[in-house]
């Protein structure tokens, strides 16, 4: 993520077996979105899970102010 930030200016998204533990380095380098769904879908409480995944991007004060969670 980090070598893609360098190199791309327009928004920066990551996809594909992200987990919370990879989405809080993602983020960290410079990621202004994560796209996942087994993550939230396979979850046993969907609630609970949609919040650690807003907490990610609450918790970095490096991320981009345009960095959101969309459910």
């Amino acid at each position: 993520v980090g070598q893609w930030r360098q190199v791309v200016e327009q928004p920066l998204a990551v996809i594909g077996g992200v987990d919370l533990e990879r989405a809080q380095g993602c983020v960290r380098q410079g990621a202004d979105s994560i796209c996942v769904v087994s993550a939230v879908t396979k979850a046993p409480d969907l609630p609970a899970a949609v919040g650690a995944w807003q907490r990610v991007f609450k918790q970095q004060p490096s991320s981009s102010s345009q960095a959101t969670v969309q459910v």
